[in-house]
């Protein structure tokens, strides 16, 4: 069985049991799907489709192509840990903002401080 790296629109709707309609509103012509555009022809990318789509199966008996379970685990993986990542990055974001924060209060309470102070007179005039 020859393997598929690019499907049609067609064939993608009937992996995901979505709609053609669907996916051209909702993933295409939203840019969450990437396509690739040749003349007339459009297809998408078998890691551009399990990007958006994990969980689709791709079964021996159907004319489409079997997904490698060790490439499937390997993009899983990549997931998680790209996943990891955002959230360790937000942590971050959200630490950073509170030091500003901190400095801000700090930085406030320095410049009461010294509105408070008497001002000194010059020479008994000023």
């Amino acid at each position: 069985m020859k393997k598929h790296t690019k499907f049609s629109i067609t064939e993608c709707a009937k992996l995901t049991g979505l709609s053609r309609t669907t996916l051209y509103k909702k993933y295409i012509n939203s840019c969450v799907l990437s396509v690739i555009r040749e003349g007339r022809t459009i297809s998408v990318e078998l890691s551009e489709l399990l990007r958006i789509f994990p969980d689709i199966k791709i079964n021996d008996d159907s004319k489409f192509t079997t997904v490698d379970t060790q490439n499937t685990h390997i993009l899983t993986r990549e997931n998680e840990l790209l996943r990891e990542q955002l959230r360790q990055a937000q942590e971050r974001e959200s630490w950073f903002k509170s030091q500003i924060d901190e400095l801000r209060e700090m930085q406030g309470h320095l410049l009461e401080d010294k509105s408070h102070k008497k001002k000194r007179k010059i020479f008994g005039i000023f």
